[in-house]
């Protein structure tokens, strides 16, 4: 009978080759997606995040004989390399891993067909409409200000607006926003949510924000951001680092899932958690399967693996750490980290972001000169 399965399989295989990316005809039945995807032989991702060999290291040991081929690259490099190779009529990625701070995944490479979503048919009932549609998302994190505990009993921060004070000169590290799609996507959600951002100052100061033509609060905050000589830096490991080992009080800004340096590098960090109005704007990791994987059902074996488990293990456990939700509903907060619907934030809006992204971006170079 296995013989028989065998066969089956591979003309199935077959099938799915001539025909493009295609689980239908496995649908729900992972020993022969499994035994269609060794015969593949790898599964080819680009991801924006190392911990992606992390996931290799234990997909291979789960699956002998399927290769994982990974490369590490920036969210921005990344959606540009996949741009490219489909115009060249390249077609080596099976997936792609990737943050969308600047709309262009779901409003471009979405649109135009290059990748499309897969669903492991098990994990529908377990994921909300929005973890799963339009791209699954394997988890939400943000960008965030984090503090020195050992510097400071309390958050010494509870409003956006107070990192636009003297105290704070040249003392805030944060990724460029020209270089960090996170970043970026953090800035624009502040102008989308401009009347926010307005209460805020009004809390702070205690006057309303006055703006120029054409701007609103959420430009007012960046031109004044940039005034107080923010200190760039290359990552949020840097921007981290740079608070947790300084003697100076400083304010980082960096991806949630930072917080889980604290025990890598002995970090005195932690997030101000409750700041007004909004402690940022989610930001979800994207796994989109290229239109044209050449690796279709090892593809789909590795997404299902990279979901993980209802103890947030497997595949996804280099990601079940503090700052960082996992999409499925049945694994709750990592340790040490609030619970999702705890925390005030604004939800990312892709339609948004695609369509006024590049304007945020070039308000903050003219505003920087």
């Amino acid at each position: 009978m296995r013989s028989v399965h065998k066969g089956i399989c591979v003309l199935l295989l077959l099938v799915v080759v001539l025909v493009g990316f295609s689980v239908v005809a496995f649908a729900g039945d992972w020993a022969a997606i499994e035994e269609a995807a060794r015969a593949e032989g790898k599964v080819v991702v680009y991801s924006y995040s190392s911990r992606i060999m992390d996931v290799k290291q234990t997909f291979e040991e789960a699956y002998p004989g399927i290769v994982v081929e990974a490369s590490n690259l920036k969210s921005y490099d990344l959606v540009e390399k996949v741009d490219r190779e489909h115009a060249a009529g390249i077609r080596n990625a099976d997936l792609i891993f990737v943050s969308d701070g600047e709309g262009s995944v779901i409003g471009d490479l979405l649109q135009r067909g290059i990748i499309k979503n897969y669903v492991p048919d098990d994990l529908v009932d377990l994921l909300p409409v929005d973890r799963r549609e339009p791209l699954l998302t394997v988890f939400t994190q943000a960008n965030v200000p984090y503090y020195n505990t050992a510097l400071f009993d309390e958050p010494p921060i509870d409003n956006w607006w107070d990192l636009t004070r003297p105290e704070w000169k040249g003392r805030i590290l944060m990724s460029d926003p020209l270089s960090s799609a996170e970043t970026l996507g953090m800035f624009i959600a502040m102008v989308q949510n401009a009347d926010d951002m307005a209460a805020a100052y009004k809390k702070e100061f205690g006057e309303e924000i006055v703006t120029r033509k054409g701007e609103n609060a959420g430009h007012e905050f960046m031109r004044r951001l940039i005034d107080n000589d923010p200190v760039f830096v290359k990552s949020g490991s840097n921007a981290v680092d740079g608070v947790g080992k300084g003697d100076v009080p400083m304010i980082g800004l960096a991806s949630s899932p930072k917080l889980r340096e604290i025990d890598q590098k002995g970090l005195s960090i932690t997030v101000a958690w409750d700041v007004a109005p909004a402690l940022s704007v989610t930001s979800k990791a994207y796994l989109a399967t290229m239109a044209d994987a050449p690796h279709p059902n090892a593809a789909a074996l590795f997404t299902r693996w990279m979901m993980g488990d209802s103890e947030g293990g497997q595949g996804y456990a280099p990601f079940h750490v503090p700052g960082s939700w996992s999409s499925r509903t049945d694994v709750g907060a990592p340790p040490d980290s609030p619970a999702f619907d705890d925390v005030v934030m604004w939800t990312e809006d892709p339609e948004y972001v695609w369509a006024n992204g590049i304007q945020v971006r070039d308000f903050w170079m003219s505003a920087f000169k």
